[in-house]
């Protein structure tokens, strides 16, 4: 059991784990930052895709704190970029 939470646009293009030994920070943080709270059933995501826009993405980097942990920010750069880069105007964050 854990949170496997992957962002596409037409392929994958970011990849978060987060298994049932992480300490509850670590797996709430990145539905905290995404306010996406209601995608996270405890063990694992509810296994539903959310549109995320750029500006979701921009606030959520705004959230960062210095504690949060290296792979979560990068998971959100890697969004940030694809999207920046091909000039899409979201993503689907799936939440498994």
């Amino acid at each position: 059991m854990g949170h496997d939470i992957t962002a596409y646009e037409v392929k994958e293009i970011a990849y978060l784990r987060r298994n049932i030994f992480c300490d509850n920070e670590s797996k709430n943080r990145i539905y905290e930052l995404l306010d996406a709270n209601n995608f996270n059933m405890g063990v694992s995501g509810n296994g539903e895709f959310l549109t995320i826009y750029l500006i979701d993405i921009k606030k959520a980097l705004v959230k960062i704190r210095s504690e949060d942990k290296k792979d979560i920010i990068e998971f959100l750069n890697n969004c940030y970029d694809s999207l920046i880069e091909k000039k899409n105007d979201f993503i689907l964050i799936w939440f498994n």
